[in-house]
């Protein structure tokens, strides 16, 4: 599956989806920065003459004398992306956009920068709305091709099984397989091929993110997240696991409460009314605790992911606050846009890790359903042309049944023809009556042989039906 061409534009796409991802949140970065700058830039020193070699002229400081004075400062206000790409003028990705600032006017004032800003954010978010409609309309095509690759094969196997289904069990199943199974299939297909195509591009994306800005605190920071994501998932799956069980017990004990109002005439009959109280009142307050003791262990629950959750978030706190705060010149210092773009990695990174997860019982209800489907194809029909068979003549003389017998398919296996004999003459009207109207039906289907007997012979002519072409069986048989 996954080497088909639609499959290879799916891959594809998801790849120009991340790239996207990592534009978003380049310009999410120098947005932030913007507000939290406001486009001021204190230069000091030969910090001047190394913004005047990155920027040029865009720049406007005049050359400073021979005997200028380092300590000095220069403050340039209202200069847009000016703050961002000195910040970060060492980054691989500075370099093109100080290009960019030099050649376009508009991302050196706060406003103007601000709004190219947000239209190239918005024109990228469009465009990758659409790449991810694009993947979605792929993946369900890819599941719609799969599932009616099945139904044709249960359609096939339907024609080829159905006419020996007396009771019409194998038909109902067949029509179960084509509404139900084949549609959890396809959805199964289509999350599966979306999911495993897009998430993951979009979790590397968002790793590749945060060590580009601090490799050190995003490591920091993904320990105390995985291991608040897995004890908050097991905490969770323990407590419906043991919710539940208290239904069930819930249930079987509200039954027994019921049963008392079904049996009113036996219990007033027999003067048993004080027994039923007691045995009542005993169940109902096994049930009230039963009920309360689920109510508490969900409040527990809930305070103890909500407790886990508030310390993992008060330690990213911590760690962020730690950088954020150290002086500008400290190799580990961050700044407060680079500490909000890391907080959106990580907010960014939840809802993939959901879906993923969520990812394993899907796959479960598609191979259940899968194994269901297949089952059903690897049946073998009861009736079969046999090797060598012959054309049949059209009859002249006689149809008999000779010492035919037949016994419904299963476990019970009933018979419904023991031993039949009869012998019909061509050229006559005859009708065929049964107290039970299986045993007519299963008589007329082996005309046509959609039932073989499994004692005995059907005779046309003195010919086997059994040996000859079903093409020609069936073009002298007429069922209604």
């Amino acid at each position: 599956m996954w080497r088909q061409r639609n499959s290879l534009q799916l891959i594809g796409l998801s790849l120009i989806s991340g790239v996207l991802l990592i534009f978003l949140f380049l310009i999410g970065l120098l947005i932030a920065d913007l507000f939290v700058s406001r486009g001021a830039v204190v230069l000091q020193g030969d910090q001047i003459e190394v913004a005047r070699e990155r920027f040029g002229d865009v720049l406007d400081v005049v050359a400073q004398p021979e005997g200028f004075n380092s300590s000095e400062e220069i403050r340039l206000q209202n200069r847009g992306l000016l703050h961002s790409l000195w910040n970060f003028k060492d980054r691989i990705w500075a370099q093109p956009l100080i290009t960019m600032y030099q050649k376009f006017p508009l991302l050196r004032e706060n406003s103007s920068a601000l709004i190219c800003l947000l239209l190239a954010g918005a024109i990228l978010g469009m465009l990758r709305g659409l790449i991810l409609a694009r993947c979605r309309i792929q993946a369900s095509q890819l599941g719609l091709t799969v599932s009616n690759q099945l139904r044709r094969s249960l359609h096939r196997q339907a024609m080829r099984l159905g006419p020996s289904d007396l009771l019409d069990h194998q038909i109902h199943q067949a029509y179960d397989l084509f509404r139900n199974d084949t549609t959890l299939i396809r959805d199964g297909i289509t999350a599966n091929l979306y999911r495993l195509t897009l998430h993951p591009v979009s979790l590397a994306v968002l790793f590749f993110l945060g060590l580009i800005i601090s490799p050190r605190l995003f490591l920091q920071m993904v320990v105390p997240l995985l291991a608040c994501w897995l004890m908050v998932v097991r905490e969770r799956t323990r407590f419906q696991k043991s919710r539940k069980l208290a239904e069930s017990e819930d249930q079987l004990r509200s039954n027994v409460l019921a049963e008392s109002l079904t049996k009113t005439r036996l219990i007033r009959g027999y003067s048993m009314e004080e027994f039923d109280n007691i045995n009542f009142s005993k169940h109902l307050d096994q049930l009230s605790t039963s009920t309360s003791t689920v109510r508490r262990r969900e409040v527990v629950s809930s305070w103890l992911c909500w407790g886990l959750v508030l310390g993992c978030v008060l330690i990213l706190v911590l760690l962020m606050g730690v950088k954020v705060l150290l002086p500008e010149e400290h190799p580990q210092s961050l700044q407060l846009s680079e500490v909000i773009l890391l907080s959106l990695v990580f907010g960014f990174a939840f809802k993939p890790l959901l879906r993923l997860r969520d990812l394993r019982e899907i796959r479960k209800e598609t191979a259940l359903a899968a194994e269901r489907i297949y089952r059903y194809l690897a049946q073998i029909p009861e009736v079969g042309q046999a090797v060598g068979a012959k054309f049949l003549d059209p009859l002249s003389k006689w149809l008999s049944f000779e010492n035919v017998s037949y016994s419904l398919p299963g476990a019970t296996g009933k018979k419904i023809l023991d031993h039949l004999e009869v012998k019909l003459p061509a050229g006559g009207l005859t009708v065929i009556a049964a107290p039970n109207p299986l045993e007519a039906q299963a008589m007329m289907y082996m005309l046509p042989r959609f039932l073989e007997p499994h004692e005995g012979r059907v005779l046309i002519d003195g010919e086997d039906i059994a040996w000859v072409t079903l093409e020609s069986l069936r073009a002298e048989v007429l069922y209604v």
